[in-house]
């Protein structure tokens, strides 16, 4: 029995058998995590190694060179790259797409524990990271007050804050960032160090012996065993105070008596303020997998509370929300699900005029996508911006199939009168193939998206298994619901009751009139193309050319930006600028963005974070800006970025780079889109092309803030040491290296424990402030020999003033340098042509020198080839389907020839529009492939059907294309209108799907139309080819034979 006839015959069955799927589908839609886009594992690994002091060259020779060396025998490693800058060897490990990292985590961490004894005795424990895009903060908070300093605010926070957030469930962490951290300084006089004859050393090893804990072992008194132990922990700081470093002359020589103890703060490296008050930040990650809604969601419930038991002089101001852009992108596209579901029963009612048929279609989009919800909760996926952009592309088409029943039992019906139930059966059966071809022909080019590598996969699976679940339910719905509620609800009379022989003729309507008026046209206008195939082909082909000329003329980009809420602004000062000045200009450029009435709250994050956040050095600073809500502002966000621009201070030697709060996508330097690498060995010869790379692209009209990695090198003070003479005395380079750190920079001797509420706080040891702030001083620094004599630094090493890279780039073990750049516009693919044009004419490369383009033309033309492999698989995969529906090899190529039709649609449509060609708009042409040729399907369909039953092959033609003339209307009308909402734009965060709807719309509406005039001519001048070559050897037989 058919499924069909079984729905129409077991209407109880069927009805329960769709409830349960309702049940279950609503009970999976509450369980589905929100997100913004879909689960990704990001195939990153990182090795970062902290070698405190080390200028670049030394980290790149003594850590990053061994590591990269014993890392790249790790399996399924795609890239090996590094960085090697001031302190920090930065190793990044990209693996193959679909790498089990998990696995690959431990490869790496079994490799680095063999390698740490090729790395220096000085250099910390690597440590190896999964890059997760779940270690983004998705909520940042600023906290201040007007009365407490810098280190009350941040123990208060710690205390009061930090801890209460961090127990919320799918909270990961709440990081406390502040410019002051609590430090015990002692402050070495020099000259009492040396008329006491003492090294610094010796004050770091004494205070390190004097504050431990030891096990004695047990001691037993029967009954009782008791452990003993040695407390020697400092518990207050008189006790550091007092610790002994040494006896001369039989008196003891204290830690006070030739250093000042401060309990106070280490050196400021980062201010971080809040719409320009000095404040603390917070910033809040989530474990990965969590829900981001729910867990913002939480931490603002836990701060309200937490606001209620605030003393009256601290504030807590939210300054990055990552919920706001999710929450309303999703409510934007949910609403388009709406809007298109609306459109499409408008286009029903009007072509069906019937309440009851519109009803039976109309129920068929929420039982298809709460069906939907169902699959993708088994499936792992989300309720996310590509999952639900997948329901919102497909709306309209979840009626295709529908619509194809419905029309034919609606014309059995009317034109046969049949019964209901006879006409549910006969008509449901009757286009049940084509529907299934139609359902299997989309369905075709929506799975190879799933099966393609790179971060399309990760992106555009999810969205083509969630438009797949959809189809497959909307045929399922098509197939039992549809003939079953026809059976029941419709009837001949009120299909036919605006034909009543008792109504006045005149209250048919004008949509009959019309309509009668349309078939008529058509069917005079089918039937000249007919009969003048050849101008007919011969125009479509001149069109087809004529759109292909379009194509230069269209932009290519990798992912279309969206108008969100926020954009950062990157402060970047001549290298070596110290913090203060940095600061002040800073300052200066959150009064700018004070005056802009659209900024809703600005970040500022000044100077080396520590890791926490987004800059690296002491120039430089970062202000990431919040707005007010899209539809609360006249300008858009580009504008209000001009508007700031223009009112920049002018400042020698910086760089000042806008940033979009982008989510995802390539590139690199914060942000931007275009990467340029130069590749060679040589530092020197590198950064001159650099900066005649950098000089190249400024040229270019659509660039902007071009920039290098290493524009100017990092002031040094080098020391030169004579090895022979070092030798002589019994110094080591080591011991002299070691001890001049320890002199400058400090040296953590230990930790104190003594506090309150039971933190660590470092104690550090170092020369005193005014015994280390120039040349002159550092020259005269004595180091202790093993003899005990005091050898003067200038005696053993030259001091040389020079300047050294502020950090050194590699790839795959090769060095390179790279000039980023931003784009006015959205033309990426022009802009790197027009560079590489400039860069090839005006700059000639040295050997073993090489440029190359990355960042999101990378990505673009990796995430091209992939969609293009999908686009050929997919429509094999559709000539394959539609072979075995027509048990022909000739009438699927009838069938798609309509594929090439569509580029003239949607390259016009792209051109008009001022879209570009993006990875969505290549998937919305992916989609067309499977979606233009239903209306072929159903029209070939029918014609073979009538031919079957003996009607002549013209007019068979000119008759199918009136009866099917409808159905294919509505589909296409359906779909086009359903997709009107995600063309326009509408709302937050819309704007990345827009080219995909616009690239539907177009390709669609010309193929509807090339479709019911070209598919037919094309039908029958193909069948008079294939006669003639079966004719062909009878006829030069007989020839022959004559």
């Amino acid at each position: 029995m058919k499924l069909s006839d079984f729905s129409v015959d077991k209407p109880v069955t069927t009805v329960m058998l769709i409830l349960i799927i309702v049940l279950l589908g609503g009970i999976a839609f509450t369980r589905l995590s929100v997100d913004l886009f879909p689960d990704m594992t990001i195939p990153v690994i990182s090795v970062s190694t902290q070698y405190e002091g080390a200028a670049p060259e030394e980290i790149e020779q003594s850590v990053t060179r061994p590591l990269e060396e014993g890392l790249v025998t790790v399996d399924d490693i795609d890239s090996i790259r590094s960085t090697s800058r001031e302190g920090l060897s930065q190793v990044t490990l990209e693996f193959d797409w679909g790498t089990d990292m998990d696995m690959a985590a431990v490869d790496v961490r079994e490799q680095v524990s063999l390698l740490k004894r090729a790395l220096p005795n000085e250099a910390e424990e690597p440590i190896v990271r999964k890059v997760d895009l779940d270690q983004i903060p998705i909520l940042i908070l600023g906290i201040s007050s007007n009365q407490r300093s810098g280190i009350e605010l941040k123990e208060y926070a710690e205390e009061n804050i930090k801890d209460k957030l961090e127990r919320i469930p799918g909270l990961a962490s709440a990081s406390i960032v502040s410019g002051e951290n609590r430090q015990i300084n002692i402050n070495v006089d020099r000259e009492k160090l040396e008329g006491y004859n003492l090294t610094i050393n010796q004050v770091t090893n004494a205070l390190r012996q004097e504050n431990i804990n030891l096990p004695g072992g047990e001691i037993t008194e029967r009954p009782t065993e008791y452990l003993l132990r040695t407390e020697g922990q400092f518990e207050s700081i008189e006790e550091i105070k007092n610790v002994i470093i040494a006896m001369r002359q039989q008196k003891p020589i204290t830690v006070k008596d030739i250093a000042e103890i401060e309990d106070r703060y280490a050196d400021r490296n980062v201010y971080v303020r809040l719409d320009g008050e000095t404040t603390v930040g917070a910033m809040i990650t989530k474990q990965s997998g969590a829900n981001t809604v729910e867990v913002i969601n939480r931490a603002k419930k836990e701060l309200e509370k937490i606001k209620k038991g605030l003393p009256s002089d601290i504030n807590i101001k939210i300054s990055r929300d990552q919920s706001d852009f999710i929450k309303k992108s999703i409510a934007t596209v949910q609403e388009n699900v709406l809007l298109g579901g609306l459109f499409a029963v408008i286009v029903l009612f009007l072509f069906l005029r019937s309440f009851r048929s519109t009803f039976i279609i109309s129920m068929a989009i929420p039982i298809t996508i709460v069906a939907a919800f169902g699959l993708m909760y088994y499936s792992g996926y989300t309720l996310n911006l590509m999952t639900l952009g997948g329901l919102a592309l497909g709306v309209g088409m979840l009626v295709d199939n529908s619509v194809v029943v419905l029309e034919n039992i609606f014309r059995h019906l009317r034109q046969e009168g049949a019964q209901p139930i006879q006409a549910a059966k006969k008509g449901s059966s009757e286009v049940g193939t084509a529907v299934f071809a139609s359902t299997m022909t989309t369905l075709a080019v929506f799975i190879p998206i799933s099966f393609v590598e790179g971060i399309a996969k990760e992106l555009f699976g999810p969205f083509s298994m969630t438009v797949a679940f959809a189809l497959l339910a909307s045929f399922i719905i098509a197939i039992t619901f549809v003939p079953m509620a026809s059976a029941r609800l419709l009837s001949f009379t009120n299909v036919e009751n605006s034909r009543d022989k008792n109504q006045d003729k005149n209250e048919e309507g004008l949509a009959v009139r019309v309509a009668n008026k349309v078939l008529d046209s058509y069917q005079n206008i089918l039937d000249w193309c007919l009969s003048h195939r050849k101008t007919v082909i011969t125009l479509t082909v001149l069109l087809f050319v004529a759109s292909l000329a379009l194509f230069p003329l269209i932009g290519q980009e990798f992912m279309p930006s969206s108008e969100q809420n926020s954009f950062r602004i990157m402060l970047e000062l001549p290298v070596g600028t110290d913090l203060d000045t940095t600061n002040q200009e800073a300052k200066r450029i959150e009064e700018i963005i004070a005056e802009v009435p659209e900024v809703k709250v600005a970040f500022s994050l000044i100077g080396d974070s520590g890791g926490r956040g987004s800059t690296s050095s002491s120039g430089e600073a970062m202000f990431m800006i919040r707005l007010t809500d899209k539809e609360k502002r006249e300008r858009s966000t580009t504008e209000i970025q001009e508007a700031i621009r223009s009112k920049l201070p002018l400042i020698p030697g910086a760089e000042i780079r806008f940033a979009e709060a982008s989510m995802i996508g390539g590139g690199g330097g914060g942000g931007s889109p275009l990467q340029i690498k130069i590749f060679g060995d040589d530092l020197d010869r590198l950064e001159a092309i650099a900066k005649q790379v950098k000089e190249e692209a400024k040229k270019v009209e659509s660039t902007r803030d071009v920039y290098s990695s290493v524009d100017e090198g990092k002031p040094e003070i080098r020391l030169d040491v004579d090895r022979k003479r070092a030798a002589d005395l019994g110094l080591g380079i080591n011991q002299i290296g070691s001890t001049i750190e320890t002199y400058v920079n400090g040296r953590t001797a230990t930790q104190y424990h003594g506090t309150a509420d039971g933190d660590t706080i470092d104690i550090e040891v170092r020369l005193a402030k005014e015994d280390r702030t120039d040349i002159e001083q550092l020259s005269s620094l004595k180091i202790m020999s093993p003899k005990g004599e005091f050898i003067p630094l200038d005696s053993v090493a030259k001091i040389v003033k020079t300047e050294g890279p502020t950090s050194i780039e590699r790839e795959d073990q090769e060095r390179y340098i790279s000039v980023y750049s931003d784009l006015k516009g959205n033309k990426l693919g022009s802009v790197v042509a027009s560079i590489r044009d400039r860069v090839e004419s005006n700059i000639e490369l040295s050997p073993n020198y090489r440029i190359e383009y990355s960042g999101e033309n990378e990505d673009m033309k990796e995430t091209f080839k992939n969609l293009s492999l999908a686009l050929i698989v997919a429509i094999i995969l559709v000539y394959m389907v539609l072979a075995s529906q027509f048990e022909s090899l000739l009438h699927p190529f009838t069938v798609m020839l309509t594929l090439p039709l569509t580029l003239i649609g949607v390259l016009t449509a792209l051109f008009l529009t001022g879209e570009t060609l993006s990875a969505t708009s290549m998937i919305g042409v992916i989609m067309l492939a499977g979606i233009v040729v239903n209306n072929a399907i159903v029209l070939v369909d029918y014609i073979n059907i009538l031919r079957s039953r003996g009607i002549e092959r013209r007019e068979a033609i000119l008759k199918a294309g009136p009866v099917r003339l409808r159905p294919v209307l509505m589909t296409a009308l359906t779909t086009i209108l359903g997709l009107i909402p995600v063309a326009a734009g509408w709302g937050s965060g819309s704007e990345g799907m827009a080219p995909m709807g616009i690239a539907v719309i177009g390709g669609l509406t010309t193929a509807t139309f090339l479709t019911l005039l070209v598919i037919p001519t094309l039908y029958l001048t193909l069948e008079e080819i294939k006669e003639f070559m079966i004719d062909l050897p009878k006829k030069v037989k007989d020839k022959i034979a004559g």
